[in-house]
């Protein structure tokens, strides 16, 4: 998933999907904490059960994840919108940190 930024842009509350297995999911999602935490439920319906799954997730902003890697002694920080180097910019999709520490420092 990308940072906060991706989320904020792409953010549903709910939504529902047809798994491979040809169960049914709804997936439900707030965010909470001032932007920093997102809490799911999933619910599966598959031969006639339900099953219900919560879980959750910190959520960073590029800016975030720079300050702590920089905060602990990694330099030449990079941020990239996908594996790929492509841009971390609007159309992003994923949220990558590329951090370099000193050989002294390891």
């Amino acid at each position: 998933m990308g940072g906060k930024e991706v989320l904020a842009r792409i953010f549903q509350p709910r939504d529902w999907d047809r798994l491979d297995d040809g169960s049914t999911a709804l997936f439900e999602r707030r965010i909470t904490r001032d932007w920093s935490w997102l809490e799911n439920t999933w619910i599966l319906y598959h031969d006639r059960r339900f099953q219900e799954f919560q879980l959750g997730h910190r959520l960073y902003a590029a800016a975030e994840l720079k300050a702590m890697l920089e905060g602990v002694g990694f330099e030449r920080i990079s941020v990239y919108g996908g594996t790929d180097g492509c841009a971390y910019d609007n159309k992003a999709k994923r949220l990558v940190v590329l951090a370099h520490r000193t050989k002294e420092e390891q």
